[in-house]
Order: C-alpha cells, then sequence, then structure tokens
C-alpha cells in the first residue's frame, strides 16, 4: 500500500509540474517595422512561443496603432510586471515599452492594464491545485 501511495505522488507531482512549466509559455506575435502591419491586423504575421511567459511591444511614442514598430517576445529579464513605460535603448533613445503575459496579448491596440490577465490566474489555479494535491496525499499517508 506504501509504494502505491509513494508512485501516486510522484506521478500527481510530475503532472503538476507540468502544468506548472506549461503555464508558463505563450503565444507571441513577431514583427519588425514594415513588417508590421499598420493599421495592425494580425493575419500573416508571425506567432513564437515565449518561454519567458511575456511579450512585447515597442514604439516611439505612446503606442497608437501607427506607432507600433516592433512586437516580439520577451527575454526573462525584460519584463516582471504587466504594464508600460518609458525606456532607454543602448543607443539613448527612449522607447515606449510594453510588456504583458496571455497569449498573443501583443497584438492588442493602446495601452496594457494591470487587470489580472489568464496568466496569473492560471498560475493561481495550478498553485492550488498543487496545494490541493499535497494536502490529499498527505492525508493518505497517515
Amino acid at each position: 500500500m506504501f509504494r502505491l501511495c509513494r508512485l501516486t505522488f510522484i506521478l500527481v507531482i510530475l503532472c503538476a509540474s507540468a502544468l506548472l512549466i506549461r503555464s508558463s509559455t505563450i503565444k507571441c506575435y513577431s514583427c519588425y517595422k514594415e513588417a508590421c502591419p499598420k493599421p495592425w491586423n494580425p493575419n500573416n504575421v508571425l506567432q513564437v512561443i515565449a518561454t519567458s511567459g511575456w511579450c512585447l511591444t515597442f514604439s516611439k511614442d505612446n503606442q497608437t496603432s501607427e506607432s507600433i514598430y516592433a512586437r516580439n517576445w520577451a527575454l526573462s529579464d525584460q519584463c516582471k510586471e504587466d504594464k508600460c513605460e518609458w525606456r532607454t535603448d543602448s543607443t539613448g533613445d527612449s522607447i515606449y515599452f510594453c510588456c504583458c503575459n496571455t497569449n498573443l496579448c501583443n497584438g492588442a491596440d493602446g495601452e496594457i492594464t494591470t487587470t489580472p490577465k489568464n496568466g496569473q490566474i492560471k498560475f493561481i489555479n495550478n498553485t492550488y491545485f498543487v496545494f490541493i494535491v499535497v494536502l490529499i496525499l498527505f492525508i493518505m499517508m497517515k
């Protein structure tokens, strides 16, 4: 019986880990300058996987549909929260830089809001799932 419980525990932990890892990968639109349609139309725009869980848009002003010149995935250190802000690039130019963390969120026009997104909700749900599974296994092992 103990061996079966241990095997079940390992299997549940592996499944929960896979769910958590999957929830941190999202799709982002990827285009640069002329390749980004104006006005925005996502048809025929490349979609890439963002293993960091973050997408980006860049513009030289406050991100109107005509000013966005790049959409892409973010490196793991580029985004920490779902927001837009002015940043200075390596050449000293000011860039309006927006981070978001849901599937194809960098295809939206306008500024990104700070309301909870699907990625955040998935993470919370997955955390509850892992907690419940561990609690059930703890009870089973007694």
